[in-house]
């Protein structure tokens, strides 16, 4: 049986831990997992994520671009990856929807690169889902066929982040208005799991 790992992550430190970025990491105090910063650039690693999969019989894993800070992996980072491992990796591409190009960086990915969807951070790149600022990326990822990831749920960060905008119920809005759009909701919903499923029910996908 043939086993695909639909989320993981792989965090540039070098960008995490850069003086531009060091007001962000009062944040990460309280998260034990990032308070040894050689413990986790070991944990971090390509080679560490390639030994948990074969343990786990993982054939291929979709590595997410995350265009936020603390998550920080560029799509140059994980494309790059994605290529030296293509036989494991499947990259997935992210713009923080608050930059003024952000519509045209997305463009330029999927017409040139081969990456295979988009990931969305609400909370962490501080918008809401159904803002319709967001129409235009999401109709690029439905003409595409492209899928887009959205966390839902619960966030740590403390209040550098809002919950609300992890709320799976503003996606309704999107699935509304892209009916053909192929969106994956993360973690369940975790403590939103009703919430989750209500939507995956009333926006049944192929």
């Amino acid at each position: 049986m043939r086993i695909i790992n639909s989320h993981t992550h792989l965090i540039d430190i070098s960008k995490v831990f850069s003086a531009e970025n060091q007001h962000y990491l009062e944040y990460l105090k309280d998260i034990p997992t990032f308070s040894d910063v050689d413990k986790v650039s070991k944990m971090l690693s390509v080679e560490n994520l390639l030994s948990q999969m074969d343990e786990a019989g993982i054939e291929k894993s979709i590595l997410f671009a995350v265009d936020a800070p603390l998550l920080t992996a560029g799509n140059d980072f994980v494309e790059k990856i994605c290529q030296q491992h293509a036989e494991r990796f499947i990259g997935f591409a992210s713009v923080n929807p608050n930059r003024e190009n952000a519509f045209e960086i997305m463009k330029n990915i999927v017409e040139k690169s081969a990456m295979k969807g988009m990931k969305f951070h609400p909370p962490l790149q501080d918008f809401y889902p159904n803002d319709r600022k967001m129409w235009p990326i999401y109709k690029l990822a439905s003409d595409a066929g492209q899928p887009v990831v959205f966390h839902v749920g619960s966030t740590p960060f403390g209040n550098l982040v809002k919950l609300k905008q992890a709320d799976p119920l503003l996606i309704d809005d999107v699935a509304n208005e892209f009916p053909e759009l192929k969106i994956v909701l993360t973690h369940l919903g975790t403590l939103w799991h009703n919430e989750s499923f209500m939507i995956a029910e009333k926006q049944p996908k192929d």
